[in-house]
């Protein structure tokens, strides 16, 4: 399969962002997934993507001692191959 629906809309896994992915973790951790934001801004050498949610998800998105969300900013790290400072902030 070389398409997935986000949003409602298909689109072809090449053009899946990084924002996407980290909306389709999120969305299956948090309880109130209506409610759950999330902004990508890219610097020249960092991307910072910033997490609005509800107050009662904020824990797990952060997980116990901060695991959760240091796993999420190696992953994305990854995905950039290690060229891009990765940034994550968590608002409510």
């Amino acid at each position: 399969m070389n398409e997935w629906l986000i949003d409602g809309e298909t689109r072809k896994k090449e053009m899946i962002m990084n924002k996407d992915i980290l909306e389709i973790i999120l969305t299956e951790l948090v309880e109130h997934a209506d409610e759950l934001q999330v902004n990508e801004l890219r610097g020249a050498q960092t991307i910072n993507f910033e997490i609005i949610c509800h107050k009662s998800d904020i824990g797990r998105i952060l997980g116990k001692g901060g695991v959760l969300i240091n796993a999420l900013r190696t992953l994305f790290i990854a995905l950039e191959q290690g060229r891009m400072n990765v940034y994550i902030t968590v608002v409510e």
